[in-house]
Order: C-alpha cells, then structure tokens, then sequence
C-alpha cells in the first residue's frame, strides 16, 4: 500500500491500536503487531501475514534500525539493559522492552586509544 501523495509505503506504528470484536487484519511486510486475546496473553505477528482475530485488542509496533555506524539501546522489562551493535532492526515490544532508542557509535581507527577507568565507590 502506498500514500497518495508520494510513492512510500505506508506502515503503522504503535498509534495503531484497535478493539475488535471480529475481524481480520493484514500485517504488511514490514511490519509487526502484538494481538492480545481474551486469556490477556499476547502473540506477535511478524508480517507478511493475515490473521482473522475474536475478541482481542491489536496494537502495532514501533521499528528501530540502527546502522554500522549506530547502537540500539535496549531496557527490558526485568531490568536488565542490552547494547545491540548495527547494521539491525528491532521491534519495540510493550510485553518485553520498557524503551528501545538508537544512538552513534564512537568511531576509532587504528590510531585511536579509548581508555576506561572507574573510582572505587567512597566508604560508608
């Protein structure tokens, strides 16, 4: 599916988000949603796909890609923090990342040095 107006393709994000009481929908390639049925669990849909859903809320997902000179951030729902080096794509899923966001990588050719230290923590 493309725009009128220009000749890029149309995806959905996380402001999708649909009740339905039956229905079906289309997740283009692409894209990804999270269906959540009447148990409260929820299942995801990686697209090219057509699912007939009952009963159940649908809310798509949004893509974070990073490239080789990029990182994505990943913050889990348990707590735990992940540094996911490009070239890649993720999609930001509500059941397990509490945030996901793309940041430059520090770039060092074969010149370079990068020194990391730490104090001791202070006594109590």
């Amino acid at each position: 599916m493309f725009s009128r107006r220009s000749k890029k393709p149309v995806f959905r994000g996380s402001d999708y988000y649909k009740s339905v009481w039956l229905g079906k929908r289309t997740v283009k390639d692409g894209e990804c949603a999270s269906i959540w049925g009447l148990d409260g669990c929820a299942t995801e849909i990686l697209g090219p796909k057509f699912v007939w859903v009952a009963m159940s809320q649908v809310r798509f997902l949004d893509r974070f890609c990073a490239d080789q000179q990029q990182y994505l951030k990943v913050q889990h729902k348990d707590g735990t923090v992940e540094h996911m080096r490009g070239p890649l794509s993720l999609f930001s899923n509500p059941v397990k990342h509490e945030s996901v966001a793309v940041f430059q990588a520090e770039i060092l050719d074969s010149t370079d040095v990068l020194l990391v230290s730490s104090d001791p923590p202070p006594p109590p």
